[in-house]
């Protein structure tokens, strides 16, 4: 089972969220808007509008730079991740 834990924000996330799935292949931008979380998703996952960026906290040591659109961002890439939306 994968985590994503969501920290809290006045903008989208108020209390903050953790969300397990189980599925293989999909995009933290895909997995965000299934469980109800606002993230703004122009181009429908196609990384194209830059608008769905996120903060990585913690989880992805080998890649340098923090924000990532979330549509960028498969489950193969990491186990338990902890952004800000």
């Amino acid at each position: 089972m994968k985590k994503i834990i969501i920290l809290a924000n006045k903008n989208s996330c108020y209390n903050g969220k953790i969300i397990r799935y189980f599925k293989k292949n999909i995009s933290i931008c895909k997995i965000l808007i299934e469980n109800n979380l606002e993230i703004k998703n122009n181009c429908n996952g196609f990384n194209i509008c830059n608008y769905c960026k996120i903060k990585i906290n913690e989880g992805i040591f080998f890649i340098r730079k923090k924000y990532f659109n979330s549509c960028q961002i498969f489950d193969f890439v990491f186990n338990n991740i902890i952004i800000t939306i």
